[in-house]
């Protein structure tokens, strides 16, 4: 059952290596990609004190309203025990499911970390088999492996990193007690899920790509060589271009391979230049849009000013 899940989900994943983005972008935040929902500021005035709380009011009962629907279409859905909640909820509140601050802001848990530890994964791996006869199980185009080869390990990848992910909430789930139709807001959507393997698979195709776009950014960064900064951006300081020969390049495969911070450093980089370069244009044409914005949150202010540049 498991592995059909897997094969199910590998396929699903290189369907959409071409992840879905938005029609425009946000103004708001040059680091924010895609139009986001906003709120409202209530005023001072009484009339629009009581616009607010009417909407809100509204929103949140159409929000119940349709997490009811859901939980009555699933099925696991059990009308004695969800018919006896609701008449218990109009003696005695009941008790919240979950973080009832991400229930009432409708903030989604990041979908970067499982994004990001998967694409350390994947450079430590791709690290391990470098010089490797293995060509079953390397991430490097050669003769012996074609783009589609290393598609296929890409969404192998990004399906163990969304099984565990979903496993873990799982997990938590039943630790606190929480029935199957009960909504914590900590299980993946499948959009979600769609989003994060598009993500590893994109970053995965592309790794000579985006590395050598790393490179150039950083190396056009004075204040990079003069304070020794390297490590923050994931690369060495004799790293070699792609056309460029040397040992450097196995230095570079070693560190990723025993320091799991520098492969991570260089993974939120990578994931970074994919998001503003291939992932926010592409999808913008097609009209789209991803569950998380496209935000690009996960980089302090001193690398967003070198890697994303306007």
């Amino acid at each position: 059952m498991f592995v059909l899940m897997k094969l199910e989900l590998v396929h699903t994943f290189l369907v959409v290596v071409s992840v879905v983005v938005p029609s425009a972008a946000s103004t708001s935040n040059k680091y924010s990609y895609f139009p986001c929902p906003t709120t409202t500021t209530t005023t001072s005035s009484s009339s629009s004190s009581s616009s607010s709380s009417s909407s809100s009011s509204s929103t949140s009962t159409s929000t119940s309203s349709t997490l009811l629907e859901t939980i009555r279409n699933s099925d696991s859905y059990d009308s004695d025990n969800v018919d006896h909640a609701e008449d218990k909820n109009t003696k005695n509140k009941k008790a919240t499911v979950g973080d009832p601050l991400r229930q009432a802001t409708g903030i989604r848990p990041s979908l970067h970390p499982t994004t990001i530890n998967a694409l350390a994964l994947a450079l430590k791996h791709r690290a391990l088999y470098a010089n490797s006869d293995d060509h079953e199980k390397s991430l490097t185009l050669s003769a012996a492996v074609q783009p589609i080869d290393v598609a296929v390990r890409a969404g192998v990848i990004a399906a163990d990193a969304i099984a565990q992910r979903q496993a873990a909430s799982s997990k938590d789930r039943s630790n606190n007690n929480k029935s199957n139709n009960e909504d914590d807001g900590m299980m993946l959507t499948k959009a979600e899920e769609e989003t994060i393997a598009g993500r590893i698979v994109g970053v995965i195709m592309r790794l000579d790509q985006l590395e050598q776009l790393l490179l150039q950014r950083v190396r056009s960064t004075l204040w990079i060589e003069k304070y020794g900064e390297w490590d923050s951006f994931g690369v060495l300081p004799n790293e070699p271009n792609e056309s460029e020969f040397s040992n450097a390049k196995e230095e570079v495969q070693e560190r990723i391979k025993n320091d799991p911070l520098f492969a991570m450093t260089r993974a939120e980089c990578l994931l970074a230049l994919f998001l503003q370069t291939v992932e926010a244009p592409a999808l913008q044409v097609a009209g789209q849009q991803v569950p998380d914005c496209g935000r690009i949150d996960f980089l302090d202010h001193d690398r967003k000013e070198v890697l994303l540049l306007p």
